[in-house]
């Protein structure tokens, strides 16, 4: 599996080819990451789309409509060249790390079952936990080149 981050850089603006390039080379990290996140049995579709049709508040890095009982997921995630109006919303680099967006919305997936929704205040909880678990996965797999192997399912408890 490839370890290269899937990052742009800042100053980015991208030609239709670097667009293709770039869409290939998400759907990739997509299929890496689903497998070290455990999530191999959900059809994960991935996709670039401009900020504004995202979201029109241009808040959002990456939208993520599941179907958990389908095991469909199709994510989308900003267009590197809107960038720019957003990247002050997430600490210095955190916008163009796209990793660590693939791997925020594929963490949702496991958080599908406790799904609340936006108006509701856990949500706020729910968005932070995901923000720390997609931080500290991507920076320990940055540290050691690999990630933690899922854990054998323990069939008693709570371990279920």
């Amino acid at each position: 599996m490839s370890s290269t981050p899937l990052k742009t850089s800042e100053s980015h603006s991208a030609s239709e080819n670097e667009g293709v390039l770039f869409q290939e080379a998400l759907n990739v990290a997509c299929k890496e990451w689903q497998i070290r996140l455990g999530l191999q049995d959900w059809i994960v579709e991935v996709r670039v789309d401009r900020a504004k049709d995202l979201d029109p508040d241009c808040r959002s890095f990456a939208v993520n409509t599941h179907y958990p009982t389908e095991k469909f997921s199709s994510i989308k995630v900003v267009d590197p060249v809107d960038l720019s109006i957003m990247e002050l919303a997430l600490p210095k680099g955190e916008a163009h790390d796209y990793d660590l967006h693939l791997v925020h919305e594929l963490i949702h997936l496991h958080f599908a079952p406790f799904q609340v929704d936006d108006s509701d205040p856990k949500h706020l909880y729910q968005e932070q936990a995901i923000n720390m678990l997609s931080r500290s996965i991507i920076r320990a797999y940055r540290s050691t080149g690999q990630a933690v192997p899922p854990t054998v399912p323990v069939h008693v408890g709570h371990y279920f």
